[in-house]
């Protein structure tokens, strides 16, 4: 049995307890001054490090949230504001396309082929999933992991990214996981399932 924690949020932690009690312990002890130092900056880089990693992985999410946001917000008025120009009088198809808002001729979806396509990779705190939404609403993922011989549902997802920061099971040093997505649109399931990706962590 080892006492350093298996997934890297129980280590912050597990350093940051050790940190707060250490010194006392350590005067207690007798311990000499320059080991004590050095595992303190040990401990220190250990929690200063995940927490700048955190920071800047919720700054990530959050960008990509508010992104995704001022989209939605803007191209229903932007839509009207366009639409009232090009009823006017004066508009003429060079103004069209200066300000490329001329209509493009688009093949009509087929929602039944639709067919997302999972990126995987290991980050500090997990397993980043990103996937290209297109017309879709967003995706359902789905993982088996570890020893699991089943798939089993993990979110409904209307970004196109997630963090699965879930640890290991019964906190393995390692484990293998799986993932595929299934887009929906309206709260209901469209397309085909994605292919299986897989990742160890």
């Amino acid at each position: 049995m080892d006492y350093f924690p298996r997934s890297e949020a129980e280590l912050r932690d597990w350093a940051a307890q050790a940190l707060n009690n250490l010194p006392q312990i350590a005067q207690d002890m007798g311990l000499d001054p320059n080991d004590l130092a050095i595992a303190s900056q040990h401990l220190t880089n250990i929690v200063n490090t995940y927490d700048e990693a955190q920071a800047k992985q919720n700054l990530w999410q959050q960008s990509v949230a508010n992104k995704d946001k001022a989209q939605l917000d803007a191209l229903p008025e932007l839509r009207m504001f366009f639409n009232n120009l090009k009823s006017r009088r004066n508009y003429n198809v060079g103004i069209g396309k200066k300000l490329n808002i001329i209509a493009q001729k688009t093949g009509e979806i087929d929602f039944d082929t639709l067919k997302p396509e999972p990126k995987i990779s290991k980050i500090a705190d997990g397993v980043k999933i990103s996937y290209k939404k297109g017309v879709a609403t967003g995706a359902k993922i789905y993982c088996r992991r570890g020893n699991e011989s089943e798939f089993s549902f993990v979110t409904m997802q209307d970004l196109n990214v997630f963090v699965d920061a879930r640890p290991n099971l019964n906190n393995a040093a390692a484990e293998k996981r799986e993932y595929y997505l299934v887009y929906f649109r309206k709260g209901k399931n469209i397309g085909q399932q994605s292919d299986v990706v897989s990742i160890s962590v």
